[in-house]
């Protein structure tokens, strides 16, 4: 009994008698491997590709939307800030031209009225800040002269000046004339 203890008798006539089957299924084995392996990654790779370029997406129309809700928002307050510049401008403005008037108290109409004859009447008034203007008829020639001589012995009237008389064309014996008066500087 002669035994051969070559381990590689096997393969001396090329493919192994005992696992030539076997070799066969390892390299299905391994192939199948080789392909699950690149299938799942080739599909993460494509799934991720495919999240990225969405939320690239969905990022860019948030930010637009967020853009233009803010670029409104922005536009609304500096149109708001805008107009509250421009009523606080006009306030202020109104603010300075009332302060800077002269208001018709009692004693300058009391000076007015004590210092009228009695043809004379005042058909307007327009009171500034440094004077005042009065539109006036009457039915005697010398009243006006009058009236500007009393008004100038005021204390509140500084200049008084009209510019002469004009009579009505129809026969209602009314004369009109036109008188300014420059107020005095009032001591603060």
């Amino acid at each position: 009994m002669n035994k051969d203890l070559n381990l590689f008798t096997a393969y001396k006539d090329g493919s192994s008698k005992i696992g030539g089957q076997n070799n066969k299924w390892i390299i299905i084995l391994i192939s199948s491997f080789v392909v699950l392996i690149l299938g799942t990654y080739g599909t993460l790779f494509l799934l991720k590709s495919n999240f990225k370029y969405r939320t690239d997406e969905y990022n860019a129309k948030l930010s637009d939307d967020a853009d233009v809700q803010e670029n409104a928002e922005l536009n609304l307050q500096i149109n708001k800030n805008s107009l509250l510049r421009s009523y606080n401008e006009a306030l202020k403005t109104a603010s300075d031209n009332f302060d800077a008037s002269k208001r018709i108290d009692k004693e300058v109409l009391r000076q007015i009225s004590s210092s009228m004859p009695k043809s004379v009447t005042i058909s307007s008034l327009k009171v500034s800040a440094q004077n005042i203007q009065m539109s006036c008829y009457c039915s005697n020639r010398l009243d006006p002269a009058q009236f500007a001589q009393a008004l100038s012995t005021k204390p509140l009237f500084k200049d008084v000046f009209y510019d002469g008389i004009t009579s009505d064309e129809d026969e209602s014996n009314l004369f009109y004339f036109n008188m300014s008066c420059n107020l005095k500087e009032k001591e603060k």
